[in-house]
Parts: structure tokens; sequence; C-alpha cells
């Protein structure tokens, strides 16, 4: 799961983006959100906050007809999510992954705009 979201960032970031990479970052933010009390220091709402603006500006980007994309500006935000959710993949076991999975699924079937507090992308391009 590590490689296939760093993968897609790393696409993305490449204007070789298209919407199921989007769909892999956001989802790799929402499980980041979902697991954020699995590891100590992962309580960090701010940058999951700045993360979902991230992604939110890449797909207004595609809404004005440019490519799919992650801005350089917005790179640093999305890895430091990345890593934080790779941390907790490696620390967390594995029914706190498939626990975060349910409420991921739950999420994306549900009429919430972000299950964040500042709104988002999910339900945009879902």
């Amino acid at each position: 799961m590590s490689l296939e979201n760093h993968l897609a960032l790393a696409a993305m970031c490449n204007g070789h983006g298209n919407v199921d990479l989007m769909t892999c970052l956001i989802k790799a933010l929402y499980l980041t959100y979902f697991m954020r009390d699995a590891v100590q220091d992962s309580d960090d709402l701010a940058l999951l906050r700045e993360a979902e603006a991230a992604l939110e500006r890449s797909v207004t980007r595609v809404e004005n007809l440019q490519k799919w994309s992650v801005a350089e500006d917005d790179r640093a935000v999305v890895e430091q999510t990345l890593a934080l959710y790779d941390r907790q993949l490696a620390s967390a076991p594995a029914h706190r992954h498939m626990d975060a999975s349910d409420r991921l699924a739950d999420f994306f079937n549900s009429d919430m705009r972000s299950p964040i507090a500042t709104g988002g992308v999910a339900n945009r391009i879902a």
C-alpha cells in the first residue's frame, strides 16, 4: 500500500495523474485520518487539513481543464501525510487498519463531504 501511495504521488507531481491516482491519495489521506489515534504522534489534524486542501486544489485545477497533478507547493504536505500513514501501517495492529477501511467505506457511502471537519474532495470525484 505504501508503495502504491508514493507512486501515485510521484505520478501526480510529474504531470501523469488521473482520477484513479487522485482517488488513491484521497483514500490514503482519509485512512490516515481514521487511524490518527493508532500511532502516538499521528494526531496532527492540521497536517491532514492541509493535505486535504492540497488535494482539493488539484481537483479544482482539473475542473478548470488542467491536467491531474499535485502542485510543487503542495507536494511536501502530501508527502508528510503519506509518511504518517506509513508509520501507522508499520506500528498499528492489522485490525486497526481494517476498522479504518470500514470507516472509509461508510464515509464513501454517505452524503458527507469530508470526514475531516473542513470539507473535502471525496464526493466530488468518487
